[in-house]
């Protein structure tokens, strides 16, 4: 939720500069900050438009699907329990490895920022645990919501944007595209960007200045 503040905030910011049309600013994230900007978008009138890219709407059932087997589950929770111990005791948060919290497979290690930091508290693990962008985004409609998910995303489980899908209501548009994984903004594929192009300007269409009447453009002759 300190996220979702940010990002309110943010917008406050942008709209406070002269050249920003307030109608027309949208929110755009991917895996976390999807569910985050979906979130804001959701309990935000000000929000023109949304796009998740990998996105959730329940951290506590995407988690489960991250940590799939019954060992690897009872791992995640055991270490949710250790961090609220460690604070009990000292006062001071347990320092997790990011891997611990979101598995990332080593074929999409190469994606993570490089320089991006590499532990969180275990208060963070918990809080994407408690939150649920899924129950809020009825709200979001009738503004459009544009979902991009793999159909087979080794990181975030697909079901998660099928789920916000079903919630969203009026609006919302949902691709599965298969030659992808997680990180589909980053991975070059023109299909994805494709589909982005096309929805903004179907959503969000670029204004161009008015030409001013009294200096129309100068035209052009070829003999």
């Amino acid at each position: 939720m300190d996220q979702v503040q940010n990002t309110k905030d943010a917008w406050t910011f942008l709209n406070g500069h002269a050249s920003v049309q307030s109608a027309r600013v949208g929110v755009i994230g991917s895996s976390f900050g999807a569910a985050v900007a979906m979130y804001t978008a959701a309990v935000d009138e000000r929000v023109a438009v949304v796009i998740s890219s990998g996105g959730w709407g329940h951290g506590e059932r995407k988690f489960k699907g991250q940590h799939h087997t019954q060992e690897a589950w009872r791992n995640f929770r055991n270490m949710l329990l250790k961090g609220r111990r460690h604070f009990n005791k000292t006062g001071e948060s347990l320092m997790v490895d990011r891997h611990e919290i979101v598995p990332i497979p080593n074929g999409l290690t190469h994606q993570v920022v490089s320089g991006s930091l590499q532990k969180f508290t275990h208060e963070t693990a918990q809080s994407m645990m408690d939150f649920k962008a899924e129950e809020v985004i009825h709200r979001l409609a009738p503004r459009p919501l544009l979902l991009l998910h793999s159909s087979s995303d080794s990181v975030t489980p697909t079901e998660q944007s099928i789920e916000i899908f079903k919630r969203a209501g009026k609006n919302a548009d949902l691709h599965l595209f298969a030659d992808t994984d997680h990180f589909m903004l980053a991975e070059g594929n023109r299909r994805v960007w494709h589909v982005v192009s096309d929805w903004l300007a179907l959503h969000l269409p670029l204004q161009l200045p008015v030409q001013d009447s009294l200096h129309p453009p100068k035209s052009h002759t070829s003999s």
